[in-house]
């Protein structure tokens, strides 16, 4: 269907049925997840099939990036503002080295080129290099990886090019989330965020036994809160996705995004800490 999605055949043993239900099940985890986001990738199951997504280990693992890049499943679109992205991501801002390295060279580049898709390209030079590899013009028009089809697609091709399938067939441990993360967040950004959301998926998907050492929910404990109102990191994703679409934390709250950052990042470790002190006072109770 799609030249670039062709996937290498493998033996039938790794192979498993990946459909629409089964996506749909996945997702059911996250109900508040945004219906437009969540219809995208279920109505892209097919895309998913041929690009390698094929298995239910590989559905988890990619489902584990795609719930953090999207802000939980909220959006195909980097919140902020224009002049907070010009300023982070621009040859003009106060970070020249992150410009360079997205390869924005023109004034209004960090704006125009912020996170976009399920895995969210960002900068002109990736833009650039995704578009000649796709054959769509992204450069003119980056707003369609923002598009159901297109935001899925990006994502596939991406988790193709890297041989992401490869490594999540490694199985189902907290190495294997570690590894994809490095290829698709560059860093580990939100590390302990994507292994809680992993362990939600491959328990929805009913994962067997897979080699290596299994993540588990008491290992995930803190990323679990940090999907909830509490864990310090759950607090600084609600301050970054908590924003109206093109509206930067400036912009609606006039103050720096860095300091919003930290408000949040305070109040949600003052509410682990007090979680916690009650756990294990309730587990002394037991």
């Amino acid at each position: 269907m799609f030249g670039w999605l062709r996937p290498k055949r493998r033996p039938a043993r790794l192979r498993a049925p990946v459909d629409a239900e089964l996506v749909r099940k996945a997702l059911s985890v996250v109900p508040d997840a945004k219906p437009h986001v969540r219809n995208a990738i279920i109505d892209h199951t097919d895309v998913l099939i041929e690009g390698g997504v094929d298995t239910p280990l590989r559905l988890a693992h990619f489902l584990a990036q795609a719930a953090v890049e999207t802000a939980h499943f909220r959006t195909f679109r980097e919140y902020g503002g224009t002049a907070y992205f010009n300023r982070m991501y621009g040859p003009q801002g106060g970070r020249k080295h992150v410009a360079k390295m997205l390869g924005n060279t023109q004034p209004g580049d960090g704006a125009k080129y912020r996170g976009r898709g399920i895995f969210q390209t960002t900068g002109r030079y990736n833009t650039t290099a995704l578009a000649r590899a796709m054959g769509v013009d992204f450069v003119s028009k980056p707003q369609l990886l923002e598009t159901p089809e297109w935001a899925v697609k990006s994502a596939v091709f991406y988790w193709q090019d890297r041989k992401l399938g490869v490594i999540a067939d490694q199985g189902a441990t907290g190495a294997v989330v570690k590894k994809i993360t490095k290829r698709v967040n560059g860093g580990y950004n939100h590390l302990t965020e994507r292994k809680a959301y992993f362990v939600r998926f491959a328990e929805a998907l009913e994962l067997g036994q897979t080699t290596g050492k299994p993540i588990t929910r008491s290992k995930t404990a803190g990323a679990a809160l940090g999907l909830g109102s509490l864990g310090g990191l759950g607090a600084v994703s609600e301050a970054r996705y908590a924003l109206e679409d093109g509206k930067g934390i400036a912009d609606l709250f006039g103050i720096d995004p860095m300091q919003a950052l930290m408000i949040a990042a305070i109040v949600g470790l003052t509410g682990f800490i007090i979680y916690d002190r009650w756990r294990k006072s309730h587990e002394e109770l037991v």
